[in-house]
Protein backbone atom coordinates (compact mmCIF):
# COMPACT_ATOMS: atom_id res chain seq x y z
CA UNK A 1 0.00 0.00 0.00
CA UNK A 2 1.49 3.45 -1.02
CA UNK A 3 1.47 6.16 1.21
CA UNK A 4 1.31 9.28 -1.11
CA UNK A 5 0.36 11.79 2.05
CA UNK A 6 -3.48 12.04 0.29
CA UNK A 7 -6.10 12.03 2.64
CA UNK A 8 -8.99 9.51 1.43
CA UNK A 9 -11.77 10.47 4.08
CA UNK A 10 -14.50 12.62 4.32
CA UNK A 11 -17.87 12.21 3.27
CA UNK A 12 -20.82 14.41 0.63
CA UNK A 13 -24.05 13.96 -0.50
CA UNK A 14 -25.25 13.21 -3.85
CA UNK A 15 -28.48 12.68 -5.40
CA UNK A 16 -29.62 11.00 -8.65
CA UNK A 17 -32.87 12.50 -10.21
CA UNK A 18 -34.03 10.42 -12.94
CA UNK A 19 -34.63 11.69 -16.66
CA UNK A 20 -38.02 9.71 -17.15
CA UNK A 21 -39.59 7.00 -15.43
CA UNK A 22 -37.18 3.96 -16.27
CA UNK A 23 -34.68 5.50 -14.02
CA UNK A 24 -31.63 4.87 -16.69
CA UNK A 25 -30.26 8.50 -17.03
CA UNK A 26 -30.60 11.65 -15.50
CA UNK A 27 -28.86 14.38 -13.67
CA UNK A 28 -26.21 13.42 -10.26
CA UNK A 29 -26.18 16.73 -7.79
CA UNK A 30 -23.33 16.11 -5.56
CA UNK A 31 -22.33 18.61 -2.82
CA UNK A 32 -18.80 17.86 -3.51
CA UNK A 33 -17.26 16.70 -6.88
CA UNK A 34 -15.50 13.85 -7.70
CA UNK A 35 -12.52 15.85 -8.80
CA UNK A 36 -12.81 19.20 -8.15
CA UNK A 37 -13.73 20.09 -4.15
CA UNK A 38 -16.80 22.12 -5.25
CA UNK A 39 -20.92 21.38 -5.39
CA UNK A 40 -21.76 20.20 -8.71
CA UNK A 41 -24.09 18.94 -10.93
CA UNK A 42 -23.50 16.33 -13.57
CA UNK A 43 -25.10 13.12 -15.34
CA UNK A 44 -25.69 9.70 -15.01
CA UNK A 45 -26.52 6.86 -17.30
CA UNK A 46 -27.02 3.07 -16.59
CA UNK A 47 -25.02 1.11 -19.26
CA UNK A 48 -26.11 -1.89 -21.77
CA UNK A 49 -24.45 -4.23 -18.68
CA UNK A 50 -26.55 -2.31 -15.47
CA UNK A 51 -23.45 -0.47 -15.10
CA UNK A 52 -23.88 3.03 -13.16
CA UNK A 53 -21.96 5.58 -15.39
CA UNK A 54 -21.21 8.99 -13.29
CA UNK A 55 -20.77 11.70 -15.96
CA UNK A 56 -19.26 15.01 -14.54
CA UNK A 57 -17.83 18.28 -16.09
CA UNK A 58 -15.64 20.79 -13.75
CA UNK A 59 -14.24 24.11 -14.67
CA UNK A 60 -10.71 22.37 -15.42
CA UNK A 61 -11.34 18.77 -16.38
CA UNK A 62 -13.73 16.40 -16.32
CA UNK A 63 -14.35 12.97 -15.10
CA UNK A 64 -16.35 9.43 -15.94
CA UNK A 65 -16.73 7.16 -13.17
CA UNK A 66 -18.27 3.43 -13.56
CA UNK A 67 -19.66 0.94 -10.69
CA UNK A 68 -20.74 -2.40 -10.99
CA UNK A 69 -21.24 -5.48 -9.61
CA UNK A 70 -18.75 -8.45 -11.05
CA UNK A 71 -21.01 -10.93 -8.77
CA UNK A 72 -22.96 -11.21 -5.50
CA UNK A 73 -19.37 -10.40 -3.76
CA UNK A 74 -17.40 -8.26 -6.10
CA UNK A 75 -18.26 -4.42 -6.66
CA UNK A 76 -15.33 -3.07 -9.35
CA UNK A 77 -15.05 0.89 -9.91
CA UNK A 78 -13.27 2.68 -13.08
CA UNK A 79 -12.49 6.27 -13.22
CA UNK A 80 -10.75 8.64 -15.62
CA UNK A 81 -10.50 12.30 -14.90
CA UNK A 82 -9.00 14.06 -17.96
CA UNK A 83 -7.56 17.60 -17.35
CA UNK A 84 -7.70 20.47 -19.75
CA UNK A 85 -4.44 20.98 -20.85
CA UNK A 86 -4.19 17.20 -22.18
CA UNK A 87 -3.15 15.23 -18.46
CA UNK A 88 -5.00 11.88 -17.64
CA UNK A 89 -5.12 9.94 -15.09
CA UNK A 90 -7.37 6.44 -14.55
CA UNK A 91 -8.23 4.29 -11.81
CA UNK A 92 -9.51 0.88 -10.96
CA UNK A 93 -10.55 -1.02 -7.55
CA UNK A 94 -12.35 -3.86 -6.77
CA UNK A 95 -14.00 -4.76 -3.10
CA UNK A 96 -14.65 -8.47 -2.28
CA UNK A 97 -17.05 -9.04 0.50
CA UNK A 98 -15.09 -11.64 3.32
CA UNK A 99 -18.02 -13.75 4.64
CA UNK A 100 -17.28 -15.59 8.10
CA UNK A 101 -17.06 -14.39 12.05
CA UNK A 102 -15.01 -11.18 12.67
CA UNK A 103 -13.73 -10.30 15.85
CA UNK A 104 -13.79 -7.18 17.48
CA UNK A 105 -13.04 -4.24 14.99
CA UNK A 106 -10.26 -6.37 12.90
CA UNK A 107 -11.06 -7.33 9.23
CA UNK A 108 -10.78 -10.98 8.77
CA UNK A 109 -7.17 -12.28 7.88
CA UNK A 110 -6.66 -12.68 3.88
CA UNK A 111 -7.31 -16.33 2.32
CA UNK A 112 -3.82 -17.18 0.76
CA UNK A 113 -4.35 -18.94 -2.81
CA UNK A 114 -2.01 -21.25 -3.91
CA UNK A 115 -3.25 -20.53 -7.13
CA UNK A 116 -0.52 -18.78 -9.75
CA UNK A 117 -1.96 -16.10 -11.59
CA UNK A 118 -0.25 -15.69 -15.25
CA UNK A 119 -0.42 -12.76 -17.32
CA UNK A 120 -0.28 -12.27 -20.76
CA UNK A 121 2.16 -9.40 -20.03
CA UNK A 122 4.74 -11.70 -17.83
CA UNK A 123 4.40 -10.66 -14.44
Amino acid sequence: DRNDGEVHEGKTAFALVPDDATGRTGRLLRELGYAEIVPVVGRYEMDEEDGLVLLTEYETMSSRERFWFANDNTRVRTSTVKRFGGFSSATFCSETRVEGPVEGDRAPTAIQSEAKVASVFGW
